[in-house]
């Protein structure tokens, strides 16, 4: 099947996870004066619904995340909020700062508030303008990434060659992990969401395989490295301390994450020795103990890691079951 070469397709991340409108922000932080409430769009002639009134534990979620807020510096602000955006970013967070210095009579707390939300206004605003830029550098880089598997006429074979996968995954290879982050894979899957919505199965066949080639590079990476870091703290601790080399089935476990999914059952039907089916089922377990679980909770990557995993786990598992049976 023949895909025409892939139209550049809008970046929709981030801002599925904001209000319709930003420009509530700057209002809220030059005065806690009770904002004016707020209406979702409606079609026309229909009566206009406001937002949802904020639950009690929205409420409670609102003061714990004001009160920390509180207590960072303007320096440990964009971090903080970064990390809290779907809180922050919306306009019932704000409303709550205003409650909250209406609430209080005391003149420190109101001057607390109200340089708060100012604060924060101000961060919003840099923030998104930095998840703007990464969201275009993101779409550019997949892109790119995508392009790297087309064939000369600028079209896509699906099935890809393996000419055409070597390419992909040597592209990716080749991606400082910088670029293999957070915003990154939130692109490919928003991509791959939007291909599928629109029925394009070429297209999903495609992203589908870049997003199996980024998990197998990035979780190895991340085994990589935690193996390394371990090392480091054992000499650390003790110069006399001889680092264990490490285990057959470790490496066989590490290498076997970036091969072509289809070869994992041919792989594992063919162990080298000293690696078995059970020391693998536990290094993945490992793996998600200590790799997958140390991402941020909730995160795509953390999804699509933990399900590139539990792919391995069901294959390895398959192949124990059948041969408990002989």
């Amino acid at each position: 099947m023949l895909l025409r070469s892939l139209p550049a397709l809008p970046a929709l991340l981030l801002f599925l996870l904001l209000p319709p409108s930003l420009s509530f922000l700057p209002p809220y932080a030059r005065s806690l004066l009770r904002p004016s409430f707020h209406l979702q769009s409606t079609p026309k002639g229909s009566s206009p619904q406001p937002r949802p009134e904020p639950t009690p534990n929205d409420i409670a979620i609102y003061d714990e995340m004001i009160d920390k807020l509180s207590m960072a510096t303007i320096q440990e602000l964009p971090t903080a909020v970064s990390a809290a955006l779907k809180v922050v970013g919306s306009p019932s967070f704000f409303m709550r700062i205003a409650e909250r210095s209406d609430m209080t009579t005391s003149t420190t707390e109101k001057d607390r508030l109200s340089s708060l939300a100012s604060n924060l206004s101000a961060t919003l605003q840099a923030v998104v303008s930095t998840s703007e830029k990464k969201l275009n550098d993101a779409s550019t880089t997949l892109q790119k990434v995508l392009a790297s598997c087309a064939e000369p006429s600028g079209e896509f074979i699906v099935p890809l060659t393996q000419k055409s996968k070597t390419s992909l995954k040597s592209e990716l290879q080749n991606l400082p992990l910088s670029d293999l982050d957070e915003t990154f894979v939130s692109t490919l899957d928003s991509y791959m969401n939007k291909a599928s919505k629109d029925d394009l199965p070429g297209l999903v066949f495609l992203l589908q395989t870049a997003m199996q080639y980024y998990a197998g590079i990035a979780i190895s990476s991340a085994r990589r490295d935690l193996i390394d870091a371990v090392a480091k703290n054992v000499a650390a601790v003790d110069d006399d301390v001889v680092v264990p080399e490490e285990s057959s089935c470790s490496k066989f476990f590490t290498d076997l994450i970036v091969c072509e999914r289809e070869e994992w059952g041919e792989r594992l039907k063919d162990l080298p020795e000293g690696v078995d089916l059970g020391g693998l089922s536990n290094e993945a377990q490992k793996t998600i103990e200590s790799v997958v679980l140390g991402l941020e909770n909730g995160s795509v990557r953390q999804r699509v890691w933990a399900e590139y995993l539990r792919e391995i786990v069901n294959v390895i598992e398959e192949l124990r079951r059948a041969e408990e049976k002989d």
